[in-house]
């Protein structure tokens, strides 16, 4: 009886030991999933819709770029006290969580109140690239850390965009009446190294374009880039081609008097190499396609002062070089042979102008980019590369202002922004039923 009455005891007490012990932990929640129900967008299946600065519109959005599993955003900001401080935050691509180091407070990443070109480059893309015409900086993608920081004083200003040389970013700076130069800055350290400088002629003041690079058949690092400058005495312009070899530090060919009547003024944007070693330079009356090896121009389009070409890049798609001009009354879509220069298809019946800072892009042959119907009044367009034709449009977000797209070919997401939102559209969903 006393050896069932202890067994008994031992059992009560082991159950009563057994309650007090805590459960284990929960095992965290697995990452929240794109969302699969489309958000307010008319036709478009949006994954993800954030607010860009949660207090206050944002601004003008410069065209966002990819570093890893990341997008990047940034503003344009003004010196103006009037208008909100240049800001940039990243966002993940998938899930449009905002990255945990870049929640910071508004106008403390720079010096200035002003962005003028954000780029990512550096070390495994990791590096993001911040300048203005008095500034140039780089940020630890990750961290957010300020690597270094260059300043241009006095009378010199650097050129308003920038570029990229292997892990280097490139820099044009220099005096309008004298000089200007193109410098590459080591991504971590920021020590400049100066590649090439131009002094000016005739009295035309100049700058140089941002460069493109490629390697050539001897392993030899190449330069491309315009000079453009302006007499204003006579009242001209003058664009001019350049293919610098950085590894022998000459030039190897300069090709002048790109417009001899004085009325194209230089390109803002990277020249573009396509294949067969050619290279395209875009100015703002006409198109040039140069043999990167002898200099020799392959062929050359120009439009009148009416069909200007815009603030949108060129866009290099399948062997297609697509433009965007304006008539004044509405846009232009060319579509251009890049190897001949043929034109083999322009629409001008689309009721919009480019926006600021415009960038297009393609997915599936089809051609994404934004504009403005009217007043504060944004649309984002899919035309068929293969025809021109507009298969569709809408205005996201209430139909406010749309900057540049940028598209992950990889998942066909598409990522645009408002005055003051980010969003992430879902390609292959979109136009949803």
């Amino acid at each position: 009886m006393k050896k069932l009455l202890i067994a008994f005891l031992c059992f009560q007490l082991t159950l009563a030991m057994g309650a007090c012990k805590k459960p284990p932990p929960s095992p965290p929640p697995p990452p929240k999933p794109p969302s699969e129900q489309p958000v307010d967008g008319g036709k478009l299946f949006l994954i993800w819709s954030r607010d860009f600065q949660p207090d206050s519109v944002s601004g003008y959005f410069l065209d966002p770029v990819f570093s890893g599993d990341y997008i990047v955003y940034a503003t344009e900001g003004d010196d103006d006290v009037t208008m909100p401080e240049a800001d940039v935050r990243i966002f993940h691509k998938l899930t449009g969580e905002l990255h945990s180091a870049w929640q910071h407070n508004r106008g403390s990443l720079i010096d200035r109140k002003t962005i003028d070109d954000c780029i990512v480059g550096g070390n495994n893309q990791n590096t993001i690239f911040i300048a203005n015409k008095r500034e140039l900086y780089a940020f630890d993608v990750q961290t957010r850390q300020r690597l270094w920081k260059k300043i241009f004083t006095g009378s010199i200003y650097a050129y308003r965009r920038i570029s990229t040389m292997g892990t280097s970013v490139l820099q044009n700076y220099g005096v309008d009446k004298s000089w200007y130069r193109v410098s590459a800055f080591d991504p971590l350290s920021g020590q400049e190294r100066i590649i090439t400088q131009l002094e000016i002629k005739d009295n035309y003041e100049f700058d140089i374009s941002p460069p493109a690079w490629t390697i050539n058949a001897s392993g030899d690092t190449l330069l491309l880039f315009l000079s453009s400058g302006w007499n204003f005495y006579l009242g001209k312009g003058r664009m001019e081609a350049y293919c610098y070899n950085v590894t022998q530090k000459k030039m190897e060919w300069h090709q002048k008097d790109l417009t001899p009547e004085g009325c194209s003024s230089g390109s803002k944007f990277i020249p573009i190499i396509i294949d067969n070693n050619k290279v395209i330079f875009q100015g703002l009356f006409s198109i040039h396609c140069f043999d990167i090896g002898t200099g020799e121009l392959v062929w050359q389009y120009d439009v009148s002062w009416r069909d200007a070409f815009t603030d949108t890049p060129f866009l290099y798609y399948k062997g297609k070089l697509l433009v965007r001009g304006d008539n004044g009354n509405s846009g232009i879509l060319y579509c251009y042979d890049a190897q001949t220069g043929q034109l083999l298809w322009q629409n001008s019946a689309i009721k919009a102008y480019s926006c600021p800072w415009g960038r297009m892009d393609a997915y599936n042959d089809r051609l994404y980019f934004t504009a403005w119907r009217g007043s504060e009044t944004g649309a984002l367009y899919c035309v068929s590369i293969a025809t021109g034709e507009v298969e569709w449009y809408e205005l996201p977000n209430r139909g406010k202002i749309v900057f540049g797209v940028l598209i992950d070919q990889q998942t066909g997401y598409l990522y645009c922004s408002t005055a003051w939102s980010v969003m992430c559209v879902d390609l292959n969903k979109t136009p949803k039923e």
